[in-house]
């Protein structure tokens, strides 16, 4: 009898065997992160931190021609009256255009947060639009209202009043309150869309005075936005660079022109003490506002242990009581709305119009009057070959560093936006760090981190200049439009099989679009107009348009700069306006306002 072996089978991979062990799942995903958000950490870190560490070095003597290494040079400054009259008028002057700000920025961002439909898109646009016109233009277009021969001087003569406004703090802060005014409305506009006004309306139905309403509910809400625009307008107030050179005329001194002066007469290491003490004291002023909103948005009893007070906020019933007896003027109230709208209108919009119409009116000498329609100027502005270079070399910078940035960006935003991971918020504080630096700090650090590397004027070192200061700007645009968007469909099409790729490419990037065309705009518009930077490293061939316009036009604005500007303005009208009504870019503008980390 023969014995019939049993049939052999192969044994096939367990479940356990076939599938990824879980302990590799968990680490990938813990690793993704690093992943996407290593390559803009590291550009941002040498880009920003770089130029810090470098300039701290030549403060103290480290790097420089100084022999004994040392804190005598922020002795030297503190201790001279010069230097320290320029801190203070400095400082003055940014608290002063914060302060203006906010109390301009309130009104118009509550009164846009009421409005509805076509309204509340056109008052935002005219927010934004100011936003998006060249820094150069707009300074160039309050030159022109500001000088002797301007606008402002035709209207006030008649009432016997006749001053010239530049080259005086007065007219700096000007221009540098209509610079911060949009910066301030969109992340209060942010705050204020996010109100439940059930609270306002049950404290009033409860007999509170319209003030103690706004004081004790609506105050206290809308902390975070007054936190980020009081920030930013304190930094553009007290950092700004180009409006300093156009309004001040060489006569009026703040730190960014002082900091500039040391560096054209090649005193580096004295330069970079004062960019450090500019930087420190930009720090210390928004840690402070940082703890007195936290203060105000935790609504809740502060006891100050140095000098012994105790911030207690009156009682609702006390306070309605006192003003119970006051009216409300609702219909002046009405009223002066209206006639606050229309003054900010103007006020928003004058320094372009005055350009347009400089642009095309028949005098040499730019003048209030009119005196014809011509388009010489326009004609020898398109005739003109420096101005055609520059403005393909701005061009071509734009364009690349948007490119890069937008690589580098979104998938940090969607890294930032999709996992939760230690350090979340430190690393958007870190990727936005660039947006509190000074502009004349960084651009003096970037000068002397350059000079470190030996590396001669070039495209290419334009070219990271430019994407380390768009990134912040497209980031934070990219992360607002990833967290307002459902992460279930993402996790549908993951489930139903699709690869990570395939998902971001069909599901994310689609409901994505219309932030990423606002963040790519944005970051183009920042790159293009960008003059602070670009003023101090590019040379010759590098030399952008917003730099050309700036040197020709600091000190005798001209009909032909003025065509130029026009040009860039109708340029911009033309293409946002298409773009706003195909992917609302304005309420990603707002989006992007939201200070929630």
């Amino acid at each position: 009898m023969s014995v019939v072996p049993a049939p052999t089978t192969t044994a096939g991979p367990t479940v356990a065997e076939a599938a990824p062990p879980r302990r590799r799942r968990r680490s990938m995903r813990r690793l993704a992160p690093a992943g996407l958000i290593g390559p803009v950490t590291v550009v941002v870190g040498v880009g920003a931190i770089g130029p810090l560490i470098v300039l701290l070095l030549y403060s103290f003597g480290i790097l420089g021609n100084i022999e004994d290494p040392g804190t005598q040079l922020y002795t030297e400054i503190l201790g001279d009256s010069y230097f320290r009259g320029t801190f203070v008028r400095s400082l003055r002057l940014a608290l002063t255009v914060s302060i203006v700000s906010l109390v301009v920025a309130v009104p118009l961002a509550f009164r846009i947060s009421r409005s509805r439909g076509w309204a509340r898109t056109l008052l935002t646009c005219l927010v934004v639009l100011p936003l998006l016109i060249n820094i150069v233009v707009r300074n160039l277009g309050w030159v022109l209202v500001l000088s002797p021969n301007g606008v402002l001087n035709s209207w006030l003569e008649p009432i016997g009043i006749s001053q010239s406004f530049l080259g005086t703090v007065t007219g700096i802060g000007l221009v540098l309150v209509h610079v911060s005014v949009p910066l301030v409305v969109l992340p209060l506009l942010a705050s204020i869309d996010r109100l439940d006004p059930a609270q306002s309306e049950a404290a009033r139905a409860l007999g509170a005075h319209p003030a103690v309403a706004f004081v004790r509910f609506t105050l206290p809400a809308i902390a975070p936005g007054l936190l980020a625009g009081a920030v930013l307008s304190f930094v553009i107030g007290i950092g700004s660079l180009v409006t300093p050179i156009f309004l001040g005329q060489g006569r009026t001194m703040v730190i960014p022109t002082l900091i500039v002066q040391q560096i054209s007469t090649f005193r580096w290491e004295r330069a970079a003490a004062l960019s450090m003490l500019l930087f420190a004291l930009v720090v210390g002023v928004v840690v402070a506002m940082q703890r007195i909103s936290q203060r105000m948005a935790r609504g809740r009893t502060e006891r100050s242990r140095r000098r012994g007070s105790i911030l207690r906020p009156r009682p609702l019933t006390d306070a309605a009581a006192r003003l119970n007896h006051l009216p409300t003027f609702d219909g002046l109230r009405r009223w002066g709305s209206r006639v606050y709208l229309v003054v900010m209108t103007a006020f928003l919009l004058l320094p372009m119009v005055v350009v347009l119409k400089t642009a095309v009116d028949d005098s040499q000498i730019p003048t209030a009057s009119w005196h014809g329609f011509t388009t010489e100027w326009l004609q020898a502005a398109i005739r003109e070959d420096g101005y055609r270079t520059q403005l393909l070399l701005s061009f071509r910078l734009a364009i690349v560093a948007v490119g890069l940035g937008l690589v580098l960006s979104l998938a940090a935003s969607w890294a930032i936006a999709r996992y939760r991971f230690p350090g979340r918020n430190a690393v958007v504080a870190f990727l936005m760090s660039p947006l509190l630096m000074p502009q004349a700090a960084l651009a003096v650090g970037f000068v002397l981190f350059f000079l470190i590397l030996q590396t001669d004027p070039s495209f290419e070192r334009l070219l990271f200049a430019h994407v380390v200061v768009t990134i912040p700007y497209m980031t934070r645009v990219l992360v607002s439009t990833f967290e307002n968007i459902d992460a279930r469909m993402e996790e549908a099409a993951a489930a139903c099989g699709a690869r990570p790729l395939t998902v971001f490419r069909k599901i994310t990037l689609p409901l994505v679009r219309s932030g990423v065309f606002t963040a790519c705009l944005f970051g183009f518009l920042q790159s293009f107009d960008e003059a602070a930077i670009s003023v101090l490293i590019a040379s010759g061939d590098t030399t952008t348009l917003p730099v050309k316009l700036m040197s020709d036009m600091s000190f005798q604005p001209s009909p032909v700069g003025a065509a130029i500007s026009a040009i860039l303005i109708v340029a911009v009208v033309a293409v946002v306006v298409p773009l706003e009504r195909r992917f609302g870019i304005s309420s990603s503008a707002v989006l992007a306002g939201r200070d929630d980390d």
